[in-house]
């Protein structure tokens, strides 16, 4: 009888140790490694700054907060569909000696119906245009073609194909945001970005005469957004973006 018992607990054991190296105890999955990283070249020939499933942290306090992600499919504002990243244009994307063009925005005086922002942004408040760009774009293209205009900035960011895409847009100002404080930060070689007080246009307007811009690395406003007039010198320099 005690062999019998010995026995059995023996194959229990057995039957215990089997289930534990099976691996269906060992925890969760990890999880699966993102196609994209930031800094990576995206499939525009561009570079990766944006991912929404991480999101990012806008307002600085060390957690990114479930408002600070899913920005562009429209979750939480955007109104990009099916998109999870963003890439901006490589350096000298417009093919002149110049990392990228200057050019007005345009539409001095007219009411474009691109959502208005307020003047000097938060960052928190930049957040709130993620995903808005390329809707922002349409919007101007539209305007500046039933105005004559032509050779404005989302002209040339909408004329923009490299990597054969043809979806290129002009920034939002939480698009552009993330590109200088992300690509430029500490490392302004892989974004390429003019180290000036100019700025660089975004698609977002302040009212009917004015654009919001940021000024990537000058100690003065970096990263700091602020207005500039929409049709008046000086020009401001141009980047362009796409979501995928």
């Amino acid at each position: 009888m005690k062999k019998n018992i010995v026995s059995f607990l023996l194959i229990i054991c057995i039957f215990l140790s089997a289930c534990n190296n099976s691996g269906g105890g060992s925890g969760p999955e990890p999880e699966a490694e993102r196609p994209y990283k930031v800094g990576d070249t995206g499939p525009g020939g561009g570079i990766v700054f944006y991912d929404d499933t991480i999101g990012f942290d806008f307002d600085d306090d060390g957690i990114i907060q479930s408002d600070e992600k899913d920005l562009l499919d429209g979750i939480n504002d955007g109104v990009v569909s099916g998109s999870s990243f963003l890439e901006a244009a490589p350096p000298f994307w417009n093919g002149t000696d110049n990392p990228d063009p200057e050019a007005l925005w345009g539409l001095n005086n007219i009411n474009t119906l691109v959502p208005d922002v307020s003047w000097n942004p938060t960052p928190d408040e930049c957040s709130q245009s993620v995903g808005r760009g390329k809707s922002n774009t349409d919007i101007l293209i539209t305007a500046l073609t039933n105005n004559g205009e032509s050779g404005k900035a989302a002209q040339l960011c909408k004329a923009y194909n490299g990597g054969g895409e043809t979806d290129w847009f002009f920034p939002s100002v939480g698009e552009l945001y993330l590109m200088c404080i992300v690509l430029n930060g500490n490392t302004p070689v892989l974004g390429g970005f003019f180290n000036s007080s100019t700025g660089y246009l975004s698609s977002s307007e302040y009212n009917s005469a004015s654009a919001i811009i940021i000024a990537f690395m000058d100690t003065s406003f970096n990263g700091n957004p602020f207005y500039t007039a929409k049709d008046t010198s000086p020009a401001r320099y141009v980047r362009p973006t796409r979501s995928f």
